[in-house]
């Protein structure tokens, strides 16, 4: 005869040992992570646009925009340049590149409050050629963030 562990007893010792990895026992100190509510925006191209560089790039929320100049891109082993935005916007964005070739064009958009359930993200780049072209355009779901030490949720939109 065949017996299985009760299963209770396989919950608790999950539990116990979940509760141990999150270093949030009453033997170990717990320092609230803190967590910025956003949308992270991740662009890859093996080969850029043409106009990429100098191009006026438009990073839409709904119907909240803001516009940046795209800079030059920096060397491989450079941390990358930030787009400049005027007036400080609630979206940050930079570009950079790797070993292997890869141009990025990251953006984080910060929230002050609880976002709705999603959002339409549009980043759209009007190239220096004069050619307007699409980088971005998804509805982006935001999961609930909660920190295991006690620190307030955020709300997070990867993609």
């Amino acid at each position: 005869m065949t017996t299985r562990p009760r299963t209770g007893v396989a919950q608790m010792l999950l539990a116990a040992a979940l509760l141990s990895l999150s270093n949030c026992s009453s033997e170990h100190a717990c320092t609230p992570v803190g967590c910025q509510s956003g949308a992270t925006l991740n662009i890859m191209y093996m080969s850029p646009p043409a106009g990429l560089v100098g191009g006026t790039v438009t990073v839409c929320r709904n119907a909240e925009c803001y516009s940046g100049i795209v800079p030059a891109l920096p060397g491989t082993n450079d941390v990358g340049a930030n787009v400049a935005f005027a007036n400080a916007p609630p979206v940050g964005g930079t570009l950079s590149h790797d070993q292997s070739g890869m141009v990025h064009l990251d953006f984080e958009w910060r929230l002050d409050s609880q976002p709705p359930a999603s959002d339409h993200y549009v980043v759209t780049l009007a190239e220096t050629t004069g050619a307007t072209l699409t980088m971005f355009d998804k509805i982006v779901y935001y999961i609930k963030v909660v920190d295991m030490c006690g620190g307030p949720p955020c709300w997070r939109g990867p993609f």
